[in-house]
């Protein structure tokens, strides 16, 4: 009996012994775990977030780097992470699949930086076992900032103590196994996790082509390759035109269902040419061949009959028609940031040039992209120093001879002091974006400035279709009209055809909106679209701004007129008043005025006026010559067209 109890004794302390040891073993597993996919999660962060560096200033991430978290978090088993720079302040913080705006550091400077010597690792449990592993970020070689990642360890601790437990009572030599067995398990999920994360590191998550990171490094090693055996190498850029629009149309997973179709068709269509997504609906190609250009040109000629295929989705058809930008190495650079950069530029060309076509680089591309950069340069600088200006060009009653208001012209000047023209920098603002600051200054200037005119005097202001996309435009309205005080009916919101070009309800929704305002909305350069007699009825307009080509045309093609004559009927029948533009004779502004056209504006009546000249024309207005009849019209000023 007494051995027995011996016997039991020493297989209980055995097993118990054998049961700590595990126990502790599995604990330095899993740290060793937390450790290794926090570490595979930190490098992933690094090489394929091409913004990272701007994060760590304090820039949010953009909406694909968004999307390619979410992707990695549902494929690892890192839950949460959060980004501090090197100072310890908190950058993002990561959860859910969703970016949290953090606001101050939660894990103090000094635990920072005593990750340098090795990760510090929290083993926390609950509800859900997590390790929480912090660990400095590298570039290069050096610190940039720190790692906070939370691992999921859910159900591991517990598996790997019950497994202990009952080898532990079964048998005390088993412990050993088990723990070869634990270590082994770990050693599978940790290889999987691994190559999972390096498998995002290379690829795009939507479309499984190789990702920018990975077809940069391939650009490298065959420019090298093809110059040690005097080959050629072809670097084209291809951009799906109007994607914005196919993605509002379709949502994002219609618009990621295209993308997927133009990926298939790239890589069945460049004829074993590497194919990668850049990002976005940018895609890149790298071509390798004794006769490269050639060899371009042949599968840039398809990709476009490819890809002009429809694509179904539901019960919508989309065309999704593409712009490919083409360089050849050597003879448009060697270096794979110059090929690059020059194959964007003939991207941009082909863009401009109205899509759907392929351009290679060439010299006058170059020449005009850097025209570009200094044209935007000039434009950042004038909206940084707020130097843009308006002049207000009246507009006058022909019935009365009156003034019935002004339009405000924006002005922008060269860093030389030379005027650039409004035709040449909108444009360029409207590419960049940057015309809805400088529309909104236009805006709010405009509504001060007029607010202490004769209260029976309007000021119109020019909307760009690009204003008009954005969702704030309406409450930009409301704030100039309210910040200035202005009565909504005195500001009239001039829009072209190209804001109506998408026919959609939410443009009449928010041209109802502006009329909801009390502002009023005038169809501008009225005749030169393809479709403005379709607006008409469509949209709601106050008035109607005849395009001043008509008036230039009225002194030598009948047609001109005919078309004239025709407009301002058709706005007597509808009951919306018609101004018609670059009035600069008599004659022109006699024949307006016989065929009962309502209001005018041009050389004729006066130039755009500086704002300091504003108030005297105002003034002799108000105060005509008592000779003078009332239909009169001012005498001509002399000046270039506006």
């Amino acid at each position: 009996m007494r051995r027995l109890v011996l016997v039991l004794s020493v297989l209980i302390l055995a097993a118990t012994a054998g049961f700590a040891y595990l126990r502790s073993r599995t604990e330095q597993l899993l740290r060793h775990d937390a450790v290794a996919v926090a570490s595979d999660w930190s490098l992933y962060l690094v090489r394929t977030t091409p913004e990272f560096l701007l994060i760590l200033a304090g820039e949010l991430p953009s909406l694909s780097t968004l999307d390619a978290y979410r992707h990695a978090e549902r494929l690892s088993r890192v839950r949460a992470f959060e980004i501090f720079d090197r100072r310890g302040t908190l950058r993002m913080t990561f959860a859910g699949g969703q970016p949290i705006d953090g606001k101050t550091a939660s894990v103090p400077l000094v635990t920072l930086a005593g990750s340098r010597d090795g990760p510090l690792v929290e083993m926390e449990q609950g509800a859900g076992d997590l390790a929480r592993v912090t660990l400095p970020l590298r570039v290069a070689g050096h610190v940039v900032g720190y790692l906070v990642a939370s691992v999921d360890q859910d159900g591991l601790r517990s598996t790997y103590l019950a497994q202990a437990l009952q080898t532990a009572i079964s048998i005390a030599v088993l412990l050993l196994l088990l723990g070869i067995m634990v270590h082994a398990r770990l050693g599978f999920q940790q290889r999987k996790s691994a190559a999972q994360i390096r498998y995002l590191a290379r690829n795009d998550a939507l479309t499984g082509l190789p990702n920018r990171q990975a077809f940069i490094e391939a650009l490298d090693d065959m420019l090298a390759r093809d110059a040690a055996h005097d080959r050629e190498t072809a670097v084209m850029l291809i951009d799906i035109d109007r994607f914005m629009q196919v993605n509002d149309a379709l949502g994002q997973e219609g618009g990621d269902h295209v993308l997927s179709a133009v990926a298939e068709r790239l890589a069945t269509g460049c004829n074993g040419g590497m194919v990668a997504r850049l990002g976005g609906d940018t895609f890149g190609v790298i071509i390798s061949s004794d006769a490269a250009t050639i060899e371009a040109e042949r599968v840039g000629g398809r990709i476009l009959d490819l890809l002009s295929e429809t694509v179904e989705w539901r019960s919508d058809r989309v065309q999704p028609l593409s712009s490919v930008g083409a360089v050849v190495s050597p003879t448009d650079g060697r270096e794979t940031s110059q090929l690059l950069r020059r194959a964007d530029i003939a991207r941009y060309a082909a863009k401009a040039a109205g899509g759907n076509r392929m351009h290679f680089f060439n010299d006058r591309m170059g020449r005009q992209y850097e025209d570009r950069l200094l044209l935007q340069r000039t434009i950042d600088a004038a909206i940084a120093a707020e130097s843009f200006r308006l002049e207000y060009q009246p507009i006058i009653d022909l019935r009365s001879g009156r003034l019935s208001g002004f339009e405000a012209l924006i002005r922008m000047a060269s860093a030389s002091g030379e005027e650039i023209s409004p035709a040449i920098f909108i444009p360029a603002a409207e590419h960049t974006g940057a015309i809805e600051v400088i529309g909104r200054w236009a805006l709010m200037h405009a509504c001060r400035f007029a607010a202490d005119w004769p209260h029976h005097l309007e000021i119109a202001v020019n909307l760009s279709p690009v204003q008009f996309e954005s969702e704030a435009i309406v409450s930009d309205i409301a704030t100039a009209l309210s910040e200035s005080r202005l009565a909504p009916e005195r500001l009239e919101i001039e829009v072209t055809e190209g804001v109506l070009l998408r026919d959609s309800p939410v443009i009449r929704e928010r041209l109802r909106a502006l009329q909801a305002l009390g502002v009023r909305v005038v169809l501008d350069d009225f005749g030169t679209g393809y479709s403005s007699l379709g607006y008409l009825w469509q949209f709601p307009f106050d008035k109607l701004k005849i395009d001043q080509s008509f008036i230039r045309a009225i002194d030598r093609n009948p047609r001109a007129r005919g078309v004239l004559r025709t407009i301002i009927a058709l706005g007597r029948t509808l009951g919306l008043p018609v101004t018609a533009e670059g009035i600069e004779t008599e004659n022109e502004a006699a024949f307006v005025r016989k065929l009962r056209c309502d209001l005018a504006q041009g050389y004729l009546f006066s130039r755009p006026l500086p704002e300091t000249e504003v108030a005297s024309f105002i003034m002799k207005d108000a105060w005509p010559k008592p000779a003078e009849p009332a239909d009169a019209l001012a005498p001509r000023c002399v000046g270039s067209r506006q």
